[in-house]
């Protein structure tokens, strides 16, 4: 294990915050997610995009670096989606191999917005990269309560997996690797 340049002293992380699991500032959790994601789509909420990305290259880069610098990427990369959503939307990780996104924008931003935040969430790196894809919906269009709206959406992010239909795969690790699906 090789140690990780942002982390250790100087890094402004201290080994208490790296916890798994550990809340993420700025960040909503699942139950946050959970209540907006009822509220989005009371009748007189604009249509909304839920985007769920996955997280690639997590496990090489743990192996790599250590746990302790995999928390720190998933901090560095909540503060860049935040920053990539501005004022468009909220962002969630309700798990840590992902995030979530509501996003409420005109129709032909999307496009450009959700490919900024794919590059937000991409972490090249010499002997592990990290990236993102997604599966997304639009709400209410496609969804009328928070099961259904999640549940679709992480369809839309399993569909075109190839590992969708490999025998030699479990349904955890085919969870684990999503390929993008998304519509306009």
């Amino acid at each position: 294990m090789v140690a990780h340049p942002s982390v250790g002293p100087g890094s402004g992380i201290a080994g208490s915050d790296l916890g798994r699991g550990a809340p993420l500032r700025g960040v909503g959790d699942r139950r946050a997610l959970f209540a907006d994601l009822v509220r989005t789509l009371s009748p007189d909420y604009p249509r909304t995009l839920l985007a769920i990305f996955a997280l690639e290259g997590l496990g090489a880069y743990r192996e790599h670096y250590g746990r302790p610098a995999v928390e720190t990427l998933r901090v560095q990369l909540a503060a860049r989606l935040a920053s990539s959503l501005d004022r468009a939307g909220t962002c969630y990780q309700p798990r840590g191999d992902e995030f979530v996104a509501l996003i409420t924008t005109s129709l032909g931003e999307l496009r450009l917005l959700l490919d900024r935040i794919v590059a937000a969430l991409h972490q090249p790196d010499a002997r592990a990269t990290v990236s993102a894809t997604f599966g997304a919906v639009l709400l209410p269009d496609e969804a009328n309560d928070p099961a259904t709206a999640l549940s679709l959406a992480d369809q839309h992010l399993f569909a075109n997996s190839p590992w969708a239909t490999s025998p030699t795969r479990t349904s955890r690790e085919a969870r684990r690797l999503r390929s993008t699906s998304f519509s306009t």
